[in-house]
């Protein structure tokens, strides 16, 4: 486990084109550089705005976002040409996402429970020389795990009161984004100022989840400000709803004299998130 206070590596893997085409990766890998990525969503700061996240960051949680170290993994890239792309994603299902804080609620290690993280996506690339035709990123991807995660339907439950890791069943999730832009400043025929719409959409039955679905959309303006053209100005909403199992759970946890002893306290059904976002480039750089 990686030290709480000190440096450590996040990211660091080897890549090699095999064809012009195709391109392997192996080594510490983050997903969402190239799986799921977004320029427009990414300038909101609340959490729900950064989904989908990997499955098997905590055996506890199920599909969550924190992630403070990537895990061993390989990647296959394919682009047959310049508007489509495969991305094969497989990696340790757990590494330690902490970071090595190692609070409670982690799961840390290389155990037989943490199982394997799959990640499938196609990836349609909309962009062209007229500039009548504003560009385009619409992305569907597929991602299980094959680790062991709490049931929170099934509900068993050991003498501590904690649920059991009782269920091997994979977990797994459907994803889609969309990325367009709805306005072009005629000033700017590289389409770097304008006004960029975005939709994120995911979706994961499992009772072994917390979050069952989790979507967002809004909209981000590059340079809408007068002679700042590099900064952005952006407005979203995101909802998610929650496993009402594990809704359940954590409100008997919340109130139980062997959890954390409160009293009348209810767990959340859903979250929606309204965000206003400005944000400053301070270099030119």
């Amino acid at each position: 486990t990686s030290p709480s206070n000190d440096f450590r590596i996040f990211e660091l893997w080897y890549g090699q084109k095999i064809t012009p085409e195709f391109e392997l990766r192996v080594g510490n890998i983050y997903p969402w550089v190239k799986l799921a990525s977004h320029q427009t969503s990414g300038i909101f700061q609340n959490q729900i705005f950064d989904f989908p996240g990997l499955i098997g960051t905590t055996k506890d949680y199920g599909y969550w976002i924190p992630y403070g170290q990537t895990p061993f993994g390989l990647q296959a890239l394919y682009n047959p040409n310049e508007h489509h792309q495969f991305i094969f994603h497989l990696a340790d299902g757990k590494s330690d996402p902490t970071g090595g804080m190692e609070p409670q609620i982690w799961d840390h290690g290389w155990i037989t429970g943490d199982g394997v993280e799959i990640i499938a996506e196609y990836a349609y690339l909309s962009h062209s020389s007229d500039k009548e035709q504003l560009p385009g990123y619409y992305k569907f991807g597929f991602q299980a795990n094959t680790g062991k995660f709490h049931d929170y339907k099934k509900g068993k439950r050991s003498d501590a009161g904690n649920l059991i890791y009782d269920n091997d069943e994979s977990i797994f999730a459907g994803y889609l984004t969309v990325e367009k832009m709805i306005y072009s400043e005629e000033s700017q025929p590289a389409r770097s100022q304008g006004l960029m719409a975005f939709a994120k959409t995911v979706y994961s039955p499992s009772n072994r989840n917390i979050v069952n679905f989790a979507g967002t959309t809004g909209l981000a303006y590059a340079g809408l400000i007068p002679n700042r053209d590099k900064d952005v100005t952006g407005i979203g909403f995101a909802y998610n709803s929650i496993n009402e199992y594990a809704a359940n759970y954590f409100t008997s946890y919340a109130n139980s004299p062997s959890g954390l002893g409160l009293s009348d306290r209810q767990s959340s059904e859903s979250e929606s998130v309204f965000e206003l976002v400005h944000q400053v480039q301070l270099t030119p750089w």
